[in-house]
């Protein structure tokens, strides 16, 4: 049997120049978010602080003068800043992903990064809930994401050292799973998030 599914890249600030810099510097999915996100607010603070702080030196000599060489340099500051931090932080792209099912296992490609798992080391395979997943799940360092845009459900395959997780489309979600069925030691099930299950039984 042979399956083939392609998550399509997705934009992601996260994964700009800095976000992949601070991913290779700290080796941590976890951390490397949280570093990317206080880098980005001090930046913007920052110079949001030192745009005020020259303001405030130079507004009498460039209402004096506005084609002066300092009113030049001071809106070439404001605009050139703000463009070099966008390209720098906030542009990027999460690549595409493909996910290989044959009967050596699975296989999963993300740009340079690969994943293979043998049908012997395939645990259990089971849909759940993204809010559920986002609570548990994703916060373990063991996990291993691999979900480029939002979806309801996701699929999480679980092995000795950690889970697996897909965000495929409902339909090959729904191919995936039953093509693991045979593997996997344990019924596959849905897992829901307790907000979710009390909205549905409403």
């Amino acid at each position: 049997m042979l399956l083939d599914f392609v998550i399509p890249r997705s934009f992601s600030p996260t994964h700009s120049p800095l976000g992949r810099l601070i991913l290779r510097r700290t080796g941590d999915r976890l951390r490397a978010g949280a570093v990317y996100i206080n880098a980005v607010t001090f930046g913007v603070v920052g110079w949001l602080l030192i745009d005020f702080a020259v303001w405030g030196l130079l507004a009498d000599t460039i209402r004096s003068d506005p084609a002066g060489s300092a009113a030049v340099a001071f809106f070439a500051f404001q605009l050139g800043i703000p463009v070099a931090g966008l390209l720098l932080a906030g542009i990027g792209f999460r690549p595409e992903i493909r996910v290989l099912l044959n009967d050596d296992g699975l296989t999963i490609a993300r740009g340079a990064e690969r994943l293979h798992l043998t049908r012997g080391e395939v645990r259990s395979a089971e849909t759940m809930d993204a809010v559920a997943y986002h609570r548990g799940p994703r916060l373990l360092r063991s996990t291993r994401p691999f979900i480029n845009r939002p979806v309801e459900s996701v699929l999480v395959i679980a092995r000795d050292d950690g889970l697996v997780v897909l965000g495929l489309d409902p339909a090959d979600r729904k191919r995936l799973l039953t093509a693991l069925r045979p593997t996997v030691s344990r019924a596959p099930r849905t897992i829901r998030s307790p907000e979710r299950s009390a909205l549905r039984a409403s």
